[in-house]
């Protein structure tokens, strides 16, 4: 049962934290509801859309499920220890759009794409002056 629902609990955490095994687990599981306390490390990956890296990270979690209750009661998740070290990746280091994490824009074609923007801005206000002027 625990081997279950470790796997179950690395599966659904995966995108935002990773070491969860069975050895970083501890559970007791009831009839009607089950506790786990288990340690683990952030994900980089969930970091790297808003150009962070992770150099170090600890997460402690507690988690208590209703198994007879799903329906009716939430299953908890209580962070009881959380310490990061983070870093700043360099600009061409990831991809957003528009600060929104995960679209796959590359930011140097953004930035490619507003300077041809207000070069033609440029260009349309000069032509619009000198015709006025003329």
């Amino acid at each position: 049962m625990k081997s279950w629902v470790v796997k179950q609990l690395a599966t659904a955490l995966a995108d935002y934290l990773e070491g969860v095994t069975s050895d970083s687990v501890q559970t007791k599981l009831g009839t009607d509801t089950g506790e786990l306390k288990l340690t683990a490390r952030v994900n980089p990956a969930a970091l790297r859309p808003f150009r962070l890296d992770v150099d170090a990270s600890n997460v402690s979690l507690h988690v208590r499920i209703p198994w007879r209750h799903l329906e009716t009661q939430p299953t908890e998740f209580v962070v009881s220890d959380f310490s990061m070290n983070i870093r700043l990746l360099h600009p061409g280091a990831c991809s957003v759009a528009g600060g929104v994490p995960g679209k796959g824009v590359d930011l140097e074609t953004k930035r490619a794409e507003k300077e041809i923007a207000v070069k033609k801005l440029v260009e349309a206000a000069a032509d619009a002056n000198s015709a006025a002027g003329s």
